[in-house]
């Protein structure tokens, strides 16, 4: 009974672990090169419960997977999420930065990378496969 009780319990634990992997939030990272750098990110089509965050220098942040605008759940995979983007450098207030325009797919990730003077981002699809992703004014 207790081996039976065992193979279960850990049946439970390696579909619990599957599930999580298959449903992803869309996340944000900053890998800029400057240290004092932060990026302010929001959705194209900002609601009150759209991803909005700003991620601080050499982190990330996430939107749960519970919050459809970030996820592909009840959506086509591989279908484009639009972001507005600002990055402030060292020595700038947000006053000083301009929105700018990329895209990611939903349940992906998106890393930001780069200098003041070039940066760029990457995308992480839903086959795996990675995408530069360009950031446009």
């Amino acid at each position: 009974m207790l081996i039976w009780s065992t193979r279960v319990y850990l049946m439970t634990i390696m579909v619990s672990l599957l599930w999580l992997q298959l449903v992803e939030s869309f996340c944000i990272y900053n890998y800029l090169e400057d240290p004092n750098a932060y990026i302010e990110i929001n959705d194209v089509n900002a609601s009150e419960r759209s991803f909005k965050k700003t991620v601080n220098p050499g982190s990330s942040e996430c939107c749960p997977y519970s919050n459809a605008d970030c996820s592909n759940r009840s959506r086509i995979p591989g279908v484009a999420k639009h972001f507005n983007i600002r990055i402030k450098f060292d020595g700038q207030d947000w006053d000083d930065t301009e929105w700018k325009y990329t895209e990611c797919e939903t349940a992906g990730g998106l890393a930001i990378f780069g200098t003041v003077n070039d940066h760029y981002g990457k995308c992480k699809m839903s086959d795996g496969s990675i995408k530069h992703c360009p950031i446009l004014r």
